[in-house]
């Protein structure tokens, strides 16, 4: 197991990897093979305000975000909010007919605080909760830039099917959220063969969400790399051979 409050530094870890799951942002340490793809997508994310990732299933881009992007933005200075999944109601939630609009809702939640309840939020807008939001400020006093990352946004289609109608309404809150505080960046993250459904919406996105960029899966360097990295982290004398896939050897 990996000991989990020493997450910043040096990571004590009998079994350096995390089996199927996606990596956390607490996992850093051990995230290695796609230091390029981090560099790229974090330039992006810089230059322009709303950004798409997209990948097949399974390529890693929840752990390219989590792991390896989100860290980066913390250190240049960004805020950046929970990745917000559109997840179905549960429990302790209103009614879906009380909601004014159950994508925006769902947003909420993953923001809010334990001060307010879920109660608090039914009838505000993007931009209404994100201006009283509390501001972070900088070592320098000056505001924060902040990311708004939505993961995984396959989902947004399979959810609240019912009130489909209000998809649209959550893209132009999402876009006037943008212009209304300009130097907001939003991040989309979505499987690639659910990019044609995207498309009727990109319209109502700042740039129409023309900056994209696709997640290969990882080639042999990358993946020698995502093998090696937390073993070496770990200070574990095994190394997966570079020249044979098949050549696992135990160095003395």
């Amino acid at each position: 197991e990996i000991d989990r409050e020493n997450v910043a530094g040096e990571v004590n870890v009998i079994q350096p990897y995390l089996g199927f799951r996606p990596f956390k942002e607490q996992d850093e340490a051990l995230f290695f093979g796609r230091e390029r793809e981090t560099k790229h997508l974090l330039y992006l994310l810089v230059a322009h305000p709303c950004v798409l990732l997209y990948a097949p299933s399974g390529a890693g881009k929840s752990s390219l975000v989590n792991a390896g992007l989100i860290p980066k933005l913390r250190k240049e200075g960004f805020e950046v909010l929970p990745p917000v999944r559109m997840r179905r109601l549960g429990l302790g939630t209103p009614q879906l007919s009380d909601i004014s609009n159950p994508y925006v809702f769902s947003a909420l939640l993953e923001w809010l605080d334990e001060s307010s309840e879920p109660s608090d939020i039914v009838d505000v807008t993007l931009t209404d909760y994100l201006d009283r939001r509390p501001k972070v400020m900088s070592d320098d006093d000056s505001e924060m830039s902040r990311v708004l990352i939505f993961d995984q946004f396959e989902e947004f289609f399979a959810a609240y099917q019912e009130r489909w109608m209000d998809r649209q309404d959550f893209f132009e809150q999402l876009c006037r959220d943008v212009d209304h505080v300009p130097n907001t960046r939003v991040l989309i993250v979505i499987r690639e063969d659910y990019l044609a459904q995207l498309d009727p919406y990109v319209i109502h996105l700042p740039e129409y969400l023309q900056t994209r960029y696709r997640l290969e899966r990882l080639d042999r360097h990358a993946a020698l790399e995502a093998i090696n990295g937390p073993v070496r982290k770990a200070g574990m004398n095994r190394v997966f051979g570079e020249n044979n896939w098949d050549d696992l050897r135990f160095e003395s």
